[in-house]
């Protein structure tokens, strides 16, 4: 439910801000958040995914006194790591002359570089412990419910049309502030021991352990973040902004076909790393099987739906303007359809211990959909970006489930048995 929720919060802040800064700035705000949520997965993802799954290790394991020091280790690696990232970042974009409107949000995107990673990091922990809807409130919730409410309200109070992406960005910034300290009020609330007493105990693994998984996870989801950003980064750079805009439009219609794979996966998480902690590979097969059919039908539903209202959606909802991004929508629903029929083989992988293999599959399919884009983008515009997209989130999947097989014995697919 919460993610169905935040799915509406997050299209109703999409609508706000595609008709409050118009096409050309609304492909400028998508450019910078982009580039932003790409510069932060070492952080944000590297570390969740990390103190989700070793939390969940040591609490089905009994071991609760390895929490609180692998959460502190967390944190302090965000600081160093966050530090680094803001300083390449800022070298980066100050000497990139082309990219004039990110030099001219410099400062937002510093402190959205800032402020992203920490909320994340707590809500692995709460997730890690098994109080997934909690762990998804601060960030599907929270942030989403507070941009649209302010954004709306400066957007009705503006003398003109339209508000500016500076005021956008500000907001969003503010959002995040609010967000963290609700994550770091539950992580407080549902600790199973008071913090301050829980940092006596040992790490459960070695600092260079943690690090290298922090790393690969970090690593694999730069490189899935590129294969879902990497059209609107390269129509950015390719073609108008105005395009870019549309396009943005239509693939976050287009996403919310993956709906069932996002909730599913989110419950998944703590239940897959503790079945694989435990040995009980029966009962792995039999949950994943489960949520295969139940990722399919979730997208099925959500495909039909897409493809049958999208261009009233795109028009009524967004704009007149944005009506042009219906083909594009087609497509990438046609693709995440497809790729729902994989089920949730990535985080499978992930979750048993296989994220380095993930990587490499992933960086494969990033480079073909770097090319594909390259290619696709100048010849057919945004249905190019959409075509290179879907094909490349195709391959992933391929390459994924075939090393899952392998590797495992395990089938995420919807047509595998269940053992």
């Amino acid at each position: 439910m919460i993610r169905i929720v935040s799915a509406g919060l997050f299209a109703a802040m999409t609508v706000v801000a595609a008709r409050a800064l118009q096409p050309a700035g609304f492909g400028v705000y998508s450019f910078i958040i982009a580039l932003v949520s790409f510069a932060t997965i070492p952080t944000t993802a590297g570390l969740s995914q990390t103190l989700a799954r070793e939390t969940a290790y040591a609490r089905a394991r009994g071991n609760d006194a390895a929490l609180a020091p692998t959460w502190l280790w967390a944190l302090k690696w965000a600081l160093l790591t966050t530090a680094l990232i803001v300083a390449v970042f800022t070298v980066v974009a100050s000497r990139i002359g082309g990219l004039s409107a990110l030099a001219e949000h410099l400062f937002l995107a510093v402190a959205l570089l800032v402020l992203m990673p920490f909320p994340r990091i707590l809500s692995g922990a709460l997730q890690g412990l098994g109080h997934v809807w909690v762990s998804q409130f601060p960030e599907h919730i929270v942030r989403p419910g507070l941009v649209l409410i302010c954004a709306s309200l400066l957007w009705l109070l503006s003398p003109g049309d339209t508000i500016s992406v500076s005021s956008f960005l500000t907001i969003y910034v503010g959002a995040l502030i609010v967000e963290g300290l609700v994550a770091a009020a539950a992580l407080r609330r549902f600790a199973p021991f008071r913090l301050r007493d829980g940092m006596s105990g040992r790490l459960s693994r070695s600092h260079r352990a943690l690090a290298f998984s922090a790393l690969s996870f970090g690593a694999l989801a730069s490189a899935h973040m590129i294969n879902g950003n990497l059209d609107v980064i390269m129509l950015g750079l390719l073609a108008s902004e105005a395009e870019t805009g549309i396009y943005k439009a239509a693939s976050i219609v287009a996403d919310l076909v993956s709906l069932g794979l996002t909730v599913v996966s989110a419950v998944l998480m703590p239940q897959i790393a503790g079945l694989h902690a435990l040995g009980e590979a029966e009962a792995l097969q039999r949950l994943v099987s489960k949520a295969a059919r139940q990722i399919t039908l979730f997208a099925s539903l959500g495909a039909a739906l897409q493809i049958g209202t999208g261009m009233f959606v795109l028009s009524i909802g967004f704009g007149d303007s944005y009506a042009g991004g219906y083909p594009a929508l087609v497509i990438l629903t046609l693709g995440q359809l497809l790729g729902a029929l994989f089920g949730p083989v990535a985080l499978v992988l992930n979750m048993t211990g296989h994220e380095r293999l993930t990587l490499f599959m992933t960086g494969v399919s990033v480079l073909s959909n770097g090319v594909l884009n390259s290619v696709l983008i100048p010849l057919y515009g945004i249905e190019g970006a959409a075509l290179a997209t879907a094909t490349s989130l195709l391959l992933w999947n391929l390459l994924l489930v075939i090393a899952l097989k392998r590797r495992t014995g395990l089938v995420s697919t919807v047509f595998g048995r269940s053992r």
